[in-house]
């Protein structure tokens, strides 16, 4: 599983999530094309690499295309500014509505995913900005610049999630200055009273940076953060680090203005283990009135979170009521994340764990190529004691593909391992 993990050290918008995705290998042909499904004209992006602070990184920017020149996106709703990257040359009359919105996303022929994900953001904006200002949805409006400025941020990182497989999105603690910024219809509080409306009954940690007299959380930002991010707090320790990348803000804030992101592989049996002996935790709980449907769901997750194992074993609680008991083996940094998964999806109340010591064995990876193509094989070692362990998945497709059975790849890679 591929986890997306941010650190908003200075804030997050819509664009600068976008250039440090484009930073991470996104790939812009595939993204234009996905991006025509939606059937708007009269802009035209702009990625570049860049370097800030001696860091290499890229920049996410939307331009209108007037008649007789192209200017910078400017405001997201008629209301107040939005995206860090953009100069904000304002325009005041009325565009599009979240309906409007909607049914430019719904008529498109994106993924379903991709349109649900993007409506859900623009309804997390809209809802804010009409509990600020007191109207309703249908009269909260986009400028027609900014409409098409946050179409295309918040539709396009749907996209590119869905472009490079992106399962999971993580995050740090965010951060947003303090101060006020000037916009359209006046002077503004920092954090925006937007960003301050969609805070309200969460518990997204933001720490305000009082060095930074200025915006760094934008509503778009935010709304993407609320619909995306399963869970606040440090990287996966448990995952394969593959890439990093830089989105940078234009806006000056007197630091470095950008948003990193890292990309982990959570596929565990791909791991190198060089070290033999550990502490781990095994944690139990005592879980009854749930279907298997949930705890096949339960399980995925911890399993995706970085538990080493995770089974269930069938017990009689009190009233000899049926029930199953979760043991986890996971090290002692997950505890904290594994508690808050099982409170949060399954009916128990309480958990108990031991401190164990383990003992295992080593292990690295190779690829053998055979007559029948590559498998991935596991190399397990215990002082003079060796084994091999091959990828099942390899073999399963390659005997489908050749028509043979899966002992015989199995064989043909094993005698490739011994030459």
């Amino acid at each position: 599983m591929k986890t997306l993990y941010l650190e908003p050290f200075s804030g997050i918008s819509g664009d600068m999530l976008l250039a440090a995705l484009f930073d991470l290998g996104l790939d812009q042909t595939a993204f234009k094309t996905e991006l025509n499904k939606l059937g708007l004209d009269g802009y035209e992006i702009q990625i570049n690499q860049d370097n800030k602070s001696a860091i290499n990184g890229h920049t996410f920017q939307v331009k209108l295309i007037a008649k007789d020149h192209t200017i910078d996106s400017g405001l997201t709703f008629a209301e107040h500014s939005t995206e860090q990257q953009h100069h904000h040359h304002h325009t005041h009359h009325h565009g599009r509505n979240f309906h409007e919105i909607e049914a430019i996303i719904l008529a498109s022929t994106l993924s379903d995913e991709v349109k649900h994900g993007a409506i859900a953001a623009f309804r997390e904006i809209a809802n804010a900005e009409s509990a600020v200002h007191g109207l309703s949805i249908e009269e909260i409006h986009f400028h027609e610049v900014g409409a098409l400025d946050s179409i295309v941020d918040i539709v396009g990182v749907f996209i590119a999630l869905e472009l490079m497989g992106i399962e999971r999105v993580l995050s740090g603690e965010l951060a947003d200055g303090t101060g006020t910024i000037n916009v359209a219809h006046g002077t503004m509080p920092v954090p925006v009273p937007a960003v301050m409306m969609m805070r309200q009954g969460t518990d997204i940690p933001i720490n305000q940076r009082m060095d930074v007299h200025t915006e760094l959380i934008t509503p778009t930002g935010l709304a993407l953060v609320k619909i995306l991010v399963e869970q606040f707090g440090p990287q996966p320790s448990q995952a394969v680090l593959t890439r990093v990348g830089y989105g940078f803000g234009s806006r000056e804030t007197g630091s470095l203005n950008a948003l990193r992101v890292s990309l982990f592989d959570s596929k565990k049996s791909e791991r190198v283990v060089q070290k033999s002996h550990d502490e781990i935790l095994e944690l139990h709980t005592n879980i009854d009135d749930s279907t298997g449907e949930k705890l096949a769901f339960v399980m995925d997750k911890l399993i995706d979170a970085g538990v080493y194992d995770a089974f269930f074993t069938p017990i009689f609680m009190k009233k000899q009521r049926p029930a199953y008991e979760l043991t986890l083996i996971l090290p002692e940094q997950l505890k904290e994340v594994a508690t808050e998964i099982l409170f949060k999806y399954t009916t128990t109340i309480g958990l108990r764990w031991t401190t164990m010591h383990r003992t295992t064995m080593e292990r690295a990876f190779k690829v053998v190529e055979t007559e029948y193509g590559k498998v991935h094989v596991k190399l397990l070692t215990h002082g003079a004691i060796k084994k091999s362990s091959f990828e099942m998945n390899d073999l399963i497709k390659l005997a489908l593909a050749h028509d043979v059975t899966i002992d015989e790849i199995e064989q043909a890679a094993r005698l490739e391992l011994l030459k």
